[in-house]
């Protein structure tokens, strides 16, 4: 099967996002294929963040569509296209600081598709040790089980930025967002982390991350885009990415596929 055979998992057509004046998406148009790591890259202020909200229903785009499995998600709220499947982290962490690392994960799991607002007040005993079990295995997965009784607040920031990787996953989603996972980490978290979205994705949400951090994009992305005062001004492999001029200039630079 070709590639243009496999139907899009993400579709965003003809998409604007205004603040004022200012037009922060202009005109995009992106497909993302179920699989791998799809990576968001540009300079600061060149929109990424601002599709992720429209994505995900902080903000309401001036024009175009998003689809998600071939549904039209624009303008819903953020809560039914999370239940739709979608979760993702933000560059400004979001996690319950005075709640435990389990209770954390467990609180992200009444957003998961199927689990209905009555299921997650009143959760069945059964049900509950089933979630507790589900929530210890992802800590599992993401090297926390042995910090489940901490409070959030007394992480360092490599483990809270895996707290909140753990609460997207938790999601159950076939989607995950990822904004700058490795914000602020140093060289060794960095690698860490890397190596645990690696771990994600292989088994089975469809990762889109922005990252500044070249190296782990190269590296990662099966697939990157390259977005620049709103515009998509490249898309392509990671070769190719590293070859177009375009991105180069506005972005890449020597030298930045080590950074």
């Amino acid at each position: 099967m070709n590639s243009s055979d496999i139907p899009s998992l993400l579709s965003i057509r003809a998409l604007e996002m205004n603040f004022g004046a200012l037009r922060a998406i202009d005109d995009l148009h992106l497909e993302v294929e179920p699989g791998g790591i799809f990576g968001i890259i540009g300079p600061n202020g060149s929109g990424k963040t601002t599709l992720f909200n429209v994505i995900s229903g902080v903000y309401r785009p001036a024009a175009g569509t998003v689809h998600y499995r071939g549904r039209d998600l624009t303008g819903l709220s953020s809560e039914r296209i999370a239940r739709r499947g979608i979760a993702r982290t933000f560059q400004n962490l979001r996690i319950f600081r005075r709640l435990t690392v389990l209770e954390n994960v467990m609180g992200a799991q009444t957003g998961a598709a199927g689990v209905s607002f009555l299921q997650a007040a009143f959760p069945h005993p059964g049900l509950e040790r089933e979630r507790r079990g589900r929530a210890l295995d992802i800590l599992e997965q993401v090297g926390l089980a042995d910090r489940r009784d901490v409070l959030a607040q007394e992480l360092p920031l490599g483990e809270q930025r895996r707290l909140e990787l753990a609460r997207a996953m938790a999601r159950e989603s076939d989607l995950i967002m990822l904004d700058e996972p490795a914000g602020g980490m140093t060289p060794r978290e960095t690698d860490a982390m890397a190596s645990l979205v690696v771990r994600v994705a292989a088994n089975g949400p469809t990762v889109l991350l922005i990252e500044h951090k070249m190296g782990m994009v190269m590296s990662l992305c099966r697939r990157i885009a390259v977005l620049n005062f709103g515009r998509k001004i490249a898309e392509g492999t990671p070769a190719e990415i590293q070859r177009d001029a375009a991105a180069v200039e506005a972005y890449l630079g020597p030298g930045a596929v080590h950074a």
